[in-house]
């Protein structure tokens, strides 16, 4: 055999190992590639800044999403499927998602108008419930499930009213419910349920701990609900009080 033969077959071989560790690290990179589910948050500031967020190491689902945002999910979930469906276009994705962040609504309601705020938050409490059923079929075992609410909701339901703002928590309780009496018997003690109270002038620090949370790093009780407060020190930094 000549040399440029020799040299030939070096090179087929080279080239050859190469495309098997390409497609070695494509592969364990789409296997260890962590799945976050959103679910609502249509006109929220809160979405495109939990998009920036993840968008680069998580593959990002969207349950009922109705408006234009700069980063695309990289896949759709239709509310309108029935829950059976939802599961199975779920898991064609991922069986395991490490995060479900349900987010608010941005709805302008007028002042006073009772029947409108009934039919809100009948949509919310609704797509709350699918969220939580979906997590007892494709949360991982120690995967986050988050509800995101107003601050003021969350207080204002505190005080004595004719119609106590019924957005309070979106019934983080009711989740905590179907996912610990869930068919699945595999969601150990560190599986979070949370509830993050929200105020619009800490949104850059609360994306940085739901990212957080998701991760697994600094996580709150769960059951709780974390109000983010600013602390007294000189420079203050925003934290989350757990309620």
């Amino acid at each position: 055999m000549s040399k440029n033969n020799k040299l030939i077959d070096v090179a087929k071989y080279l080239r050859r190992f190469y495309y098997r560790v390409q497609n070695f690290v494509e592969y364990r990179m789409l296997v260890n590639q962590k799945h976050i589910l959103f679910v609502g948050g249509n006109q929220n500031p809160l979405t495109p800044m939990l998009y920036q967020q993840f968008y680069q190491n998580w593959q990002i689902g969207h349950l009922d999403l109705q408006s234009e945002l700069p980063i695309q999910p990289n896949f759709l979930l239709n509310q309108e499927e029935g829950l059976q469906k939802l599961v199975e276009e779920a898991k064609k994705r991922s069986n395991h998602y490490d995060a479900i962040i349900i987010l608010e609504d941005n709805n302008q309601i007028k002042q006073g108008d009772e029947f409108e705020t009934y039919n809100v938050y009948k949509s919310e409490v609704t797509r709350a419930l699918i969220a939580s059923h979906l997590a007892t079929k494709i949360l991982a075992s120690n995967g986050m499930l988050c509800f995101t609410v107003d601050s003021k909701s969350y207080f204002e339901s505190k005080l004595p009213s004719q119609m106590p703002t019924a957005k309070v928590m979106k019934d983080c309780q009711i989740a905590h419910l179907c996912t610990n009496l869930g068919e699945r018997d595999d969601l150990e003690t560190d599986t979070l349920v949370v509830g993050a109270l929200i105020d619009e002038d800490k949104l850059n620090d609360i994306v940085k701990y739901l990212k957080l949370w998701a991760d697994g790093i600094k996580r709150p009780a769960s059951g709780t609900f974390a109000h983010f407060k600013y602390s007294t020190h000189s420079t203050p930094i925003v934290y989350p009080e757990l309620l």
